[in-house]
């Protein structure tokens, strides 16, 4: 319209649905992992009604006056999934709980349990949806009008957003011959809003982190192992 041209970058295809299948089942497997552990922190009686909670913290502290039922719901929850579990590992799995989301939204939100739940819960009531939503570290090679061969490297796609599909590519406009490339960001959609998800990458390898971090700690205090007490 304004009688410039310009090259931009636009995807032209989207991840594999076979790889949306592969993340659900790495969540399901990773969510599952602390549920087990859990169970084997309390007495054989208990182990079928254990559950790993992922809930706030202070979850475990008596309700307080004019508390909403779903505040109640989740002490009740926190004191039957954990009832018979020793102090020890009480402690550590308190330390790991997400902060309370009355006292701040945004950090409970953006808490690595918390993320695991979510998705695990989508995974199981719906489709997960993984979309290429922008390209990082764009790099490439071009020609100049008068035939000279040319690198470039796009800074501004290292951080932030990255190129999202249609951006313009900030290379001379009589540039020809222009190869790009660079890293497709892949997001887990949360509900149908546009600008909310899950970067898989590193995001899902940062929950991984945190699980088998939890789950070196606990080992020690799992009942089902004999040499422990």
């Amino acid at each position: 319209e304004n009688g410039r041209n310009v090259h931009r970058v636009f995807f032209t295809r989207q991840p594999d649905e076979e790889l949306a299948l592969i993340v659900g089942d790495i969540l399901y497997n990773v969510r599952s992992a602390l549920d087990h552990v859990a169970a084997s922190l309390v007495p054989a009686k208990r182990r079928t009604s254990s559950y790993f909670p992922i809930i706030w913290q202070g979850a475990w502290e008596p309700s307080t006056a004019g508390e909403d039922e779903h505040r109640v719901e989740a002490r009740r929850r926190w004191e039957s999934y954990t009832r018979g579990m020793s102090d020890e590992a009480l402690a550590i799995i308190k330390r790991t709980q997400p902060p309370d989301p009355r006292i701040d939204q945004t950090a409970y939100d953006a808490h690595q349990l918390v993320a695991l739940h979510k998705l695990r819960n989508t995974d199981a009531h719906t489709k997960l949806v993984l979309v290429a939503v922008a390209l990082r570290h764009v790099a490439g090679r071009l020609t100049t009008a008068e035939g000279e061969d040319r690198t470039f490297r796009n800074a501004d796609s290292e951080a932030g957003d990255g190129y999202n599909d249609g951006a313009e590519l900030d290379i001379p406009a009589d540039s020809v011959n222009v190869q790009v490339t660079g890293t497709p960001e892949v997001m887990l959609r949360i509900g149908n809003k546009q600008n909310t998800g899950f970067p898989v990458v590193p995001n899902l390898s940062r929950v991984l982190a945190v699980v088998r971090g939890l789950l070196n700690q606990l080992r020690p205090h799992d009942r089902w192992n004999p040499i422990n007490p």
